[in-house]
């Protein structure tokens, strides 16, 4: 199932999990859990793909920045789909914020107290949405102390990563969720100039309406 599909998914449950909050929070929890298999099969993929690649990688790489590309390999293989996971996952977290006060309205307002409940799971939603999304995208991970011992191994990968996506030679795949490897470059041809007004030429004489013209000195 595609990105775009889970995500689509992800709002319609959680709005129907606000409307019907007996049920509709076993629908959101199974778009939860298709976001989980999704993300554990580009994870797959994108570490097949860099074994497949390991002896063009050792070029110019070293071995821990390929062992670190290989524990993390989704936003080094496809760099923008990578990054959309990550950010699906943390509107997945974020989700839990809006639905948290509503159920808590709904219990006062309507004396539905087993709906105090439901903050157990979205606190659950929350602090997983965003941790699982440190790990997708990697760059807020390094900002850790524990994590900070790996950054040379990620900017050496993002390096020579980068250097061979210049060339057209990275990804070696496409993105399975039909994400371009890298954005679209801005629109940088200039703007068009309108087209200058025609040269005129001052009048030869030029004089107020009521002075007689000037003869000409004599040659």
């Amino acid at each position: 199932m595609s990105l775009r599909t889970i995500q689509r998914l992800l709002v319609a449950c959680a709005l129907l999990w606000a409307l019907i909050p007996t049920w509709g929070g076993l629908l959101f929890a199974s778009s939860w859990v298709l976001l989980a298999v999704g993300t554990v099969s580009r994870t797959r993929t994108a570490r097949r793909v860099v074994d497949a690649n390991r002896d063009e990688l050792a070029k110019g790489m070293s071995e821990e920045a390929i062992a670190w590309v290989r524990r993390f390999p989704v936003v080094y293989v496809w760099r923008e789909a990578g990054k959309e996971w990550g950010t699906t996952w943390r509107m997945s977290g974020m989700l839990a914020l809006f639905l948290a006060p509503w159920f808590a309205i709904r219990a006062l307002v309507f004396h539905e107290s087993w709906e105090l409940w439901l903050l157990l799971p979205l606190l659950f939603q929350l602090v997983v949405g965003v941790r699982i999304a440190l790990r997708v995208e990697v760059a807020e991970l390094l900002e850790e102390a524990r994590w900070k011992k790996f950054l040379p191994q990620h900017e050496e990968a993002l390096r020579y990563l980068s250097l061979r996506a210049t060339v057209g030679k990275w990804p070696p795949v496409p993105s399975p969720d039909g994400i371009p490897a890298v954005p679209p470059p801005p629109n940088l041809s200039p703007p068009v100039k309108p087209p200058a007004a025609p040269f005129l030429s001052p009048p030869k004489d030029v004089r107020p309406p009521d002075e007689p013209p000037k003869d000409d000195p004599p040659s």
